[in-house]
Order: structure tokens, then C-alpha cells, then sequence
């Protein structure tokens, strides 16, 4: 009688470890996805960024290269002098 009970005992304990095995590889397996997610959104924003950047630097060098044509047609002087 008591074998009994100890063995109902150790497969109650067993399908609890097996449940909680699966539980946690679920979870892991889900937390996995969201980091894969996570690191595509982040490279896609830093893409996007770098999309930006680069257009305000083109920019940048627009503005500076008309200030270098514009400054010696004025003779390198400044109004009012």
C-alpha cells in the first residue's frame, strides 16, 4: 500500500517536471522571438537614421559649397564695411 502511493507519488512528480520543461521552453522560445524582433526593428531604425544622416550631410555640403562660391564673388568683404 505504501509502495503504491509512493509511486503515484514520483509520476505525479515526473508529469510536473515534463510540464514545467515544456512551460519553460515555451517561454523561452517565445522571449527568443521578441529579441529577433526587437533586432530587426532596432537595425531597421538605425537604417533609417543613417538614411537621414547621410541626406543632411549631401545637404551640408550643398550650403558649404555655395558659401565657398558666394564668399569670394563679395571679394571677401563684409556688408556694410
Amino acid at each position: 500500500m505504501l509502495a503504491d502511493g509512493a509511486d503515484r507519488d514520483v509520476t505525479e512528480f515526473r508529469q510536473e517536471i515534463r510540464d514545467f520543461r515544456q512551460a519553460t521552453t515555451a517561454s523561452f522560445n517565445a522571449m527568443r522571438d521578441d529579441l529577433t524582433d526587437l533586432r530587426q526593428q532596432m537595425n531597421s531604425g538605425f537604417t533609417e537614421l543613417r538614411g537621414k544622416l547621410d541626406a543632411t550631410a549631401a545637404r551640408i555640403d550643398q550650403i558649404t559649397g555655395l558659401l565657398n562660391t558666394f564668399i569670394p564673388q563679395q571679394g571677401g568683404q563684409q556688408s556694410g564695411s
